[in-house]
């Protein structure tokens, strides 16, 4: 936790030098005219997701995370069997050697 405050620490000082450097060169800073807390957040991120592009890639990149988490499980389904057999039924053997391919150990385990 340390090195992430001195990291924030370091951005705040390169922040500010960048700061310094435009006000040398005459650059105005901007304003913020809205306040930047989370309903801002928000309501930017709707408005975002109105259109249509933005929803079209939102629904197709969902699509494409169920079909490969989908795909996952059905490559896995007799380890993930197994394993929900230990977790519930506390039992032993293949389920611990989850995707060991030593049938034999795995059926000696007791």
């Amino acid at each position: 936790m340390t090195c992430c405050v001195i990291a924030l620490a370091l951005a705040m000082q390169l922040i500010e030098t960048w700061r310094r450097v435009k006000a040398w060169f005459g650059i105005a800073p901007t304003t913020n005219t809205a306040d930047h807390g989370l309903g801002t957040i928000v309501a930017t991120l709707l408005e975002r997701l109105t259109l249509p592009a933005v929803r079209n890639t939102v629904l197709t990149l969902l699509v494409i995370e169920a079909v490969v988490a989908g795909g996952w499980v059905y490559a896995h389904r007799a380890h993930v069997g197994n394993e929900l057999a230990v977790l519930l039924f506390e039992t032993t053997g293949f389920g611990r050697a989850l995707c060991d391919l030593d049938v034999a150990s795995a059926a000696n385990t007791k």
